[in-house]
């Protein structure tokens, strides 16, 4: 193996006992405290899924975990490894299919390793049910190459933790001693919706009678449901009354009935011109439904098949728990594979209100619900694949 450590000049330190002690840092390098004005999720949210976590799918065990490091920053970046399972199931006839995550071979009501990156500091928390005998784990880069080792301690409860002092996005992290790893992921594409709004051409900022593309109908505020429920849609949308559906690429198909990865329907207003761009209306979150299921509240992971699809918040005042995962799986470590078959990072963090998360052709997303009362988003249409690392709605 060859020594990459010049590369990047980790810092690696060794983590505090319990990361509840550890100094947590924002997105911007800032302590704790600067996220003060950053929305958060409540501190006494019910578990995803129901009280009973042997009833837990996978989407309610990753769900419960990253909503736990979420809530202790609400401008981290989450990421846990997974797999990722494709249909051909569109169900509402455009380029989304319904898709579902899996722990593969792991089982436990905790994700066997989850990555947090706060500020410039990453850490990586391992299951103490974990088959771990060296308290030293081996970084990757996500082609393969190894980078470095990390010491690591044990927190109160028994578990592994190691942290890097460097703001990486992506990389593969392993035991040392195993031939395999896990896939981290912390890249989300998460811009502005003004940022967003303004790589439109200028043709495409207004809809056909004048009214901005953001927000058109001025629903934005406390009660952005109720305004669109009794509001006129200008020239541009195709629909008056809302188009209302059961459930958000909530049904997995499988042998048999088909698999629930979510409860809760939506109701959508569609505009076409000057091109796709709709209001979706979430069903409040419901417990009942989620402890029958095992599920959380919200969508089901899709995967794009459109150019791309932007999620913007431009109506709420409450943020929104999402989730991305890249089309493809990291390399394994050179010689290795994949511990417990999980080859795919995913992603979770909140987003914001007045952020757009973008999600490029090929790539998935996911979203999971919260709040009480009906939330409100736009969902913006690409026509052309964009960038994940500067997400555009421009055709270059």
């Amino acid at each position: 193996m060859t020594s990459t450590r010049s590369f990047l000049a980790l810092l690696i330190t060794a983590c505090a006992a319990s990361e509840d002690a550890a100094e947590v840092s924002d997105s911007s390098g800032g302590k704790a405290d600067d996220t003060a004005g950053t929305r958060r999720l409540p501190a006494d949210l019910p578990a995803w899924g129901g009280s009973d976590a042997a009833r837990w799918s996978p989407e309610a065990i990753v769900a419960n975990a990253v909503t736990v490091e979420l809530q202790r920053d609400p401008s981290a970046r989450v990421s846990i490894p997974a797999v990722l399972w494709t249909s051909h199931l569109a169900p509402f006839g455009d380029g989304q299919t319904n898709a579902a995550v899996s722990l593969a071979s792991w089982r436990g009501t905790r994700p066997p390793v989850i990555g947090t990156r706060r500020g410039t500091r990453v850490t990586v928390r391992f299951d103490r049910t974990l088959p771990i005998s060296d308290d030293t784990f081996e970084v990757w880069t996500q082609t393969g190459a190894w980078m470095t080792s990390v010491a690591s301690t044990r927190t109160t409860e028994g578990d592994w933790m190691i942290a890097i002092d460097e703001p990486l996005d992506r990389f593969v992290v392993s035991p040392r001693g195993w031939r395999d790893g896990f896939p981290l992921s912390f890249a989300l594409p998460v811009t502005s919706v003004d940022a967003l709004a303004r790589t439109l051409p200028a043709s495409q900022r207004t809809l056909p009678e004048g009214e901005p593309v953001v927000d058109p109908v001025g629903a934005a505020g406390d009660s952005a449901y109720a305004t669109l429920r009794v509001s006129s849609f200008p020239a541009g949308f195709v629909n008056q009354t809302p188009y209302v559906s059961d459930d958000l690429h909530a049904a997995f198909p499988q042998s048999g009935a088909p698999r629930i990865t979510a409860v809760g329907g939506a109701s959508t207003w569609v505009a076409e011109a000057p091109f796709k761009n709709l209001y979706v209306c979430f069903d409040e979150r419901s417990l009942g439904r989620e402890a029958q299921y095992g599920v959380p509240s919200g969508a089901g992971w899709h995967h794009i098949g459109d150019a791309g699809e932007s999620i913007v918040s431009s109506l709420e005042d409450s943020p929104v728990l999402v989730g991305h995962a890249a089309g493809a799986p990291a390399a394994p470590p050179s010689g290795g594979g994949f511990a417990y078959g999980l080859d795919r990072a995913t992603t979770y963090a909140l987003l914001q209100p007045g952020q757009a998360f973008t999600t490029p052709r090929g790539d998935f997303h996911w979203y999971a619900v919260h709040h009480a009362q009906h939330p409100c988003v736009q969902i913006w249409v690409h026509a052309c694949a964009p960038d994940p690392n500067a997400p555009s709605m421009a055709c270059d």
